[in-house]
This record gives C-alpha cells, sequence and structure tokens, in this order.
C-alpha cells in the first residue's frame, strides 16, 4: 500500500485536507496516529516497548477516533499478536502498520480489495520527516501552509479558552514551536526530499480544490473519485473544527470563509511578530504584508503580550516570575535574529515543490 502522511502547523488545514480522502475507496484514512511522538529508544526492549505504548494510546484513543474500524483494545490485541522485533521494523513504523492492520481486518472482502492507500495526517510529525522516508522510503508527504496570520489567529483562540488560559498562553512559544518550525520543516524537507514533498496552501485548497486535489492525486496515484470534494469522517459528513465560534460546525462543503479572518483581529505587537515568517520566506506575493512595522512595533515586540503578563502573576514567587520574562525576551530575540537574518528564499524555491493553481 501507498503511505501519505500529512503534516503542517495545527490549524493549518490539515484535517480538512484528510477529511477529503475520508470517502475514497481506495483509501484507509488515519487521524493523528501520533506513532512518531511515542517515545521508544533504539534499540528498546519488547516489554518496554509494549509498556509505553500502551500508555500512549490509552490516551490517545480516549482524546479521539483513529479511524471507526480500529478501537484501542483491537489495537493491544495487535501488539499482542505481533509483537514487535526490532531486528526487522522500527518501532513507529510497527505502530502504524497495527493500526493499519485493525482498520484494513474491519473491512468487508470487497472493501479489502479496493485499498490502495493509507493517508494519515498528526500535523507535528513535520519534526519527523527523516524518520518518515527511512520508516517507509516510497512514502509522499503533504505539508500544508496557511496564511501565517489566519494560522495565529486559530491557535490565538484556542491559547484564549478559559481551561487553557493560565497554563498555555504562550504566544511567542506557539508561534516558534509550530509556525515558524513549520515553514522552516516545509523549506528544508521539500528541497531535500523532493521526489516525496509537496506543499499545499490552505487558500489553494479551499478556494481551488477540484484543480488542487486533481494535481495531488496524480501525484500520489490515487484514481479521481467525486468524494474527493465532499468532507466526512467515518462515511459521515464532516462540518469541520473551526475554532471561530461563528463558524464551528457550520461547513456543509469545503469553505473559503476562514481565509482573511485575522484583519482586525491581531494587534500591531501580533501582527509584526507573525509578518516576520512572510518577510523571511520571501512570500509577499502570495500573502502582502500590511506594513514594515515601525519603530514602535519593534520595540513593542519585544515587551510581553497581555495574555502572557496574566499567567506570569499567576506563578507561585517573584523568582519564576522573572525567570518567565527573562526567557521569553530571549526567545523573542532568537526568534527576530532568525527571521531578519535568514537569507532571503526566492518565492519560486519556497513553492518549488508545491501543488500551485494558475
Amino acid at each position: 500500500m501507498q503511505n501519505v502522511f500529512i503534516v503542517g502547523t495545527p490549524k493549518s488545514g490539515t484535517t480538512l485536507l484528510l477529511s477529503l480522502f475520508d470517502g475514497h475507496p481506495n483509501v484507509i484514512p488515519i487521524l493523528e496516529a501520533a506513532h512518531y511522538h511515542v517515545w521508544i529508544n533504539e534499540p528498546e526492549n519488547l516489554e518496554i516497548f509494549t509498556h509505553k505504548t500502551k500508555l500512549f494510546y490509552e490516551i490517545l484513543f480516549e482524546e479521539h477516533i483513529l479511524n471507526q474500524g480500529v478501537t484501542y483494545d483491537t489495537f493491544l490485541e495487535a501488539l499482542k499478536r505481533n509483537p514487535w522485533d526490532q531486528s526487522k521494523t522500527p518501532p513507529s513504523r510497527h505502530i502504524l502498520d497495527q493500526i493499519t492492520d485493525c482498520v484494513f481486518s474491519s473491512l468487508n472482502p470487497s472493501s479489502k480489495a479496493s485499498i490502495t492507500h493509507v493517508v494519515e495526517k498528526t500535523p507535528r510529525h513535520l519534526d519527523s520527516i527523516d524518520r518518515m522516508i527511512r520508516d517507509y522510503p516510497d512514502c509522499k508527504i503533504i505539508h500544508v501552509l496557511r496564511d501565517p496570520r489566519d494560522n495565529f489567529l486559530s491557535l490565538k483562540r484556542l491559547m484564549d479558552k478559559p481551561y487553557t488560559q493560565r497554563a498555555m498562553y504562550h504566544p511567542v512559544r506557539f508561534f516558534w514551536n509550530r509556525m515558524v518550525a513549520s515553514f522552516e520543516s516545509a523549506y528544508q524537507n521539500s528541497k531535500k526530499y523532493s521526489d516525496h514533498y509537496r506543499i499545499v496552501f490552505y487558500e489553494d485548497l479551499v478556494r481551488e480544490p477540484k484543480c488542487l486535489m486533481e494535481t495531488l492525486t496524480t501525484w500520489i496515484d490515487l484514481p479521481w473519485e467525486d468524494s474527493l470534494l465532499k468532507t466526512s469522517f467515518g462515511g459521515s459528513s464532516w462540518s469541520g473544527n473551526s475554532t471561530d465560534e461563528n463558524l464551528a460546525g457550520q461547513f456543509t462543503s469545503i469553505d473559503d470563509r476562514p481565509v482573511g479572518k485575522w484583519k482586525g483581529k491581531l494587534n500591531k505587537q501580533e501582527l509584526y511578530m507573525v509578518e516576520l515568517i512572510i518577510s523571511a520566506y520571501s512570500l509577499e506575493s502570495r500573502y502582502r504584508i500590511s506594513g514594515k512595522g515601525s519603530l514602535t512595533d519593534k520595540i513593542a515586540y519585544f515587551l510581553p503580550f497581555s495574555g502572557e503578563i496574566k499567567r506570569r502573576f499567576s506563578l507561585p514567587d517573584s523568582e519564576a516570575f522573572f525567570t518567565e520574562i527573562k526567557f521569553y525576551f530571549l526567545l523573542r530575540k532568537a526568534i527576530f535574529t532568525k527571521l531578519t537574518e535568514l537569507s532571503k528564499v526566492s518565492d519560486e524555491q519556497i513553492l518549488e515543490s508545491s501543488i500551485l493553481v494558475s
């Protein structure tokens, strides 16, 4: 079977793309198996591997459905039936293979005969591309990128949730660990693994889905089906997972309403930080920046965001408070240095491995 992996920044459109493959009769879709997030040493003994894997997936299966054809119990049965042999298979591949086999075994005979592709999406697997290529030498990797301003707005809404405000509101860390990491991974890996790697832009996906999906399916050698233009999960219509409360659960098809929502929703401090990505990777022709940033904007960038201040005042002692202040100042400085001194990458170069819509 052909393995296809979807990666990208969280809230960039990776789930939307997977939902378009969900109804294809030749595809086993898997939602966030996270098999590269299980911390397994290589080499590792079977007992420790099994213990770590059980603990990790007990939590994961409680959080979401990977596919209707696999449960935690059937996964455990598969691990017992097919114990890991580290001399033959890397641990990450063994885990995904067991999940895939569970789904495949749940299908009826005619459906089994038609399966040719496995499409798995875990956004943060963008930091495991080398291991993907090692585990699946013939795999295809689709990296979804989105206007970083809209992407940050979606992440900001998550950070602003009451239950995550104190523990999770780190706009600079989110920006660095998720957004900068995603664009850098897309650029580096599209050059390093040009035969395996394609970049898809969210805006093209929602505005010209047929053109993009036709090009994409040709690249992964998947026959065209009209279902590729319909969003679904487990055979049921999918209404989206937007963080915008006015759009959440409102989608009945591919929809471009989330594009450009950042306007008027990000403050100058946030906008200056996020647009550093656009300038660093010379993507102005795709995402027009609002301005080069005044001296005041640059100074404000190094000051704490309001959400950060709220969190810091909840820290238990003054030493922890000032440690936080120092850490985020240094992180801001590191981001600014990297993105402003980054050798300019031409739009043609970064898009060289992308699937473009004319």
